[in-house]
């Protein structure tokens, strides 16, 4: 008898489920090296700056001049033509936390 082998790959979305309530971002802040991300359900997540060479680069003011998207699920800077989804910053966060 012949037994073939699987290999499973999981992702963040095996692990990760978010509430029913649907999580979104409340706000974005900044330090001269991290952007905090603050979630509608309580959490923050802190993400380098050095992951978003655009925000790295601009001034403080410019960075502070963004505007929440689809109910905050996504966070854009107009000027900068730069944009973030919560799911994008969950996977980024993700993949780059090991």
């Amino acid at each position: 008898m012949r037994v073939e082998r699987v290999e499973l790959k999981t992702t963040w979305r095996d692990h990760f489920r978010p509430p029913e309530c649907a999580t979104r971002i409340a706000k974005i802040s900044f330090t001269d090296a991290k952007m905090a991300v603050d979630l509608t359900d309580g959490r923050t997540v802190f993400l380098p700056l050095s992951w978003f060479p655009v925000l790295e680069k601009a001034s403080r003011e410019a960075r502070e001049r963004y505007r929440l998207v689809g109910g905050g699920r996504g966070v854009v800077w107009d000027e900068l033509d730069e944009d973030l989804s919560l799911e994008g910053v969950l996977q980024i966060f993700d993949g780059r936390a090991d």
